[in-house]
């Protein structure tokens, strides 16, 4: 009777070892994933053929945010309410669209086809980069699957030992006492 709780003792012991083994390696092994969301807007740079003021609201009686002088290019996000909506340091500012001028428009619209261009070859460009990174990501989640299954693996052939050792000593101890 002695020897059965002393073998289920030291079963018990050794399962909860093979546990906090898997469970160290499965920690060491976990990812950590961020979730990153973000807002594109379509944005169109464009330089000013004069001085104008930028608004806090499409309203020319809201707060006037600055003066922009003549030369100064500017990002574009679209229209509203008669005006043009631009973004400075992460606010959106309002433009009369009478104070752009049609060249300053064109030039932009001329631009941004040549910038379209070459926003097409660095994008193939990334895209070729993400496939890489992507494929060394994966083959890394493979190596770590594997590093974590051979955790498993070891822990058990660990408890299996103590279990096929344990086990051999009752029976020694029994053959002893008969």
């Amino acid at each position: 009777m002695n020897n059965k709780k002393t073998f289920a003792v030291i079963l018990i012991a050794s399962i909860i070892m093979a546990i906090s083994i898997i469970g160290a390696g499965l920690m060491a092994d976990g990812f950590i994933c961020h979730a990153y969301q973000s807002t594109s807007r379509q944005i169109q740079i464009m330089t000013l053929d004069k001085d104008v003021k930028a608004y806090a609201e499409p309203d020319d009686t809201s707060e006037v945010l600055r003066e922009i002088v003549a030369g100064t290019p500017i990002a574009v996000v679209g229209e509203e309410d008669g005006y043009t909506v631009i973004t400075y340091q992460d606010h959106d500012e309002y433009i009369k669209n009478e104070d752009i001028s049609d060249e300053a428009k064109a030039s932009s619209e001329a631009s941004a086809e040549e910038k379209a261009e070459l926003l097409d070859e660095e994008f193939d460009q990334l895209s070729k980069e993400d496939e890489a990174y992507i494929e060394s990501l994966e083959k890394q989640r493979i190596k770590s699957r594997n590093a974590i299954i051979w955790k498993i693996v070891i822990a058990v052939l660990i408890v299996l030992l103590f279990t096929v050792s344990i086990i051999a000593g009752v029976k020694n101890s029994h053959k002893e006492k008969t």
